[in-house]
């Protein structure tokens, strides 16, 4: 069939109240605890960002409720779709716990490298939006954040927008990805450092580290993430959109951009034999490729 969708920007959501990401992880604990020992992996993808692209669906799959009520193992898609809020949040709670506790003198230079990044990232942001490659609402949910604490939330979302829209947006922006590379980790540092009192404290498992929790939230956001997508691919198989509704939960970039060195000691692209995974500009659902592992390109979210 012919793909005539014209693709919309993904939309990452900007977390914004960093005591709900405990609360969910609270919530879904048990599942994250009780998760097989066969499904955990080494994560290959940015927590933050991927939670944040899938908290960014929500409001477009609950269009598709009615939809998935037929279904026959609909009452499975829509504990999904009701659960997918708390565990993205709870990946992003596990993910903050395992980052490198910093000075308060770190923090201040911290705070002082990414204002300016912030400022520029937002300025092109509000320029690609106006021109609807990037989404015009969610640029405007980042420009009312204020204070140090929200510099640290909009550096996560604007890392997340831009390199999730990167096919997009690529040739259009005046920097390159170690640019959001390095915004993606001040935003988490920065959450941890200023965060602390706003995010509240989970107890850790006895049986568990955080690292390892950690592995587990992510887990658990994969799998809830993957009903969704593979439901999604069946009820919006004719308008041939599901990618635009589950969008790739891993970044524009890092795939392309990882490189290995060769024989004769320059970089060299890795070579990939797996298949293409759904993305927002290019759709393959269900009966048309092989299934995937959700929303990777070339590669699923945990490495054996």
């Amino acid at each position: 069939m012919v793909n005539n969708q014209q693709t919309a920007p993904i939309s990452p959501a900007r977390i914004e109240r960093l005591e709900s990401a405990a609360e969910a992880y609270k919530s879904v604990e048990r599942d994250i605890v009780d998760l097989p020992e066969t499904q955990i992996g080494r994560i290959t993808t940015d927590v933050t960002q991927a939670a944040s692209i899938a908290l960014g669906t929500v409001s477009n799959l609950e269009r598709l409720r009615p939809d998935f009520e037929k279904l026959a193992d609909g009452a499975e898609v829509l504990r999904a779709l009701d659960a997918l809020p708390n565990v993205a949040l709870a990946a992003v709670y596990a993910n903050l716990q395992v980052e490198p506790k910093v000075s308060d003198g770190e923090t201040q230079a911290l705070l002082e490298e990414a204002r300016p990044i912030r400022g520029k990232l937002l300025l092109v942001a509000e320029g690609l939006a106006s021109f609807g490659i990037l989404s015009d609402v969610t640029v405007k949910s980042i420009r009312e954040g204020l204070g140090n604490l929200d510099t640290a939330k909009d550096l996560v979302a604007l890392s997340v927008l831009f390199t999730s829209n990167w096919d997009r947006v690529e040739g259009k922006v005046p920097f390159g990805p170690e640019l959001l590379e390095r915004a993606a980790r001040l935003g988490p540092q920065l959450l941890t450092a200023i965060g602390a009192k706003e995010v509240g404290v989970v107890a850790e498992n006895p049986s568990f580290d955080w690292t390892s929790l950690r592995s587990r939230a992510f887990r658990v956001l994969v799998n809830t993430y993957e009903v969704l997508r593979r439901a999604t691919s069946h009820v919006r198989w004719y308008d041939n959109d599901a990618a635009a509704f589950t969008p790739s939960l891993h970044n524009g970039f890092s795939k392309r951009r990882r490189s290995s060195k060769g024989a004769d000691g320059n970089d060299s692209e890795e070579p990939s034999n797996e298949t293409q995974p759904l993305t927002s500009d290019q759709v393959a659902l269900g009966g048309n490729a092989p299934a995937v592992e959700v929303g990777l390109p070339d590669s699923p979210p945990f490495a054996p």
